[in-house]
């Protein structure tokens, strides 16, 4: 599953650093979208240390931010 998404982002993409980024663009501390994901402050770090997230868990950071999942 993680070579099929890391396929379709292409090698130089790291989707964590992008989240990371577009959380901070938009003001949103982690534990705060760890409230909304239902998961803790830790799990999120441990997202945006990642290079490939999973697609799922993309999709719902990318309906969270209000951001197409394409990052």
């Amino acid at each position: 599953m993680e070579r099929e998404t890391e396929e379709k982002t292409g090698k130089n993409v790291h989707q964590g650093a992008n989240v990371r980024r577009l959380r901070n663009i938009m003001g949103v501390k982690q534990s705060s979208l760890a409230e909304m994901l239902g998961t803790t402050q830790q799990k999120v770090s441990r997202i945006e240390s990642q290079r490939v997230i999973e697609k799922d868990t993309l999709i719902q950071i990318a309906n969270i931010l209000n951001v197409s999942p394409k990052i």
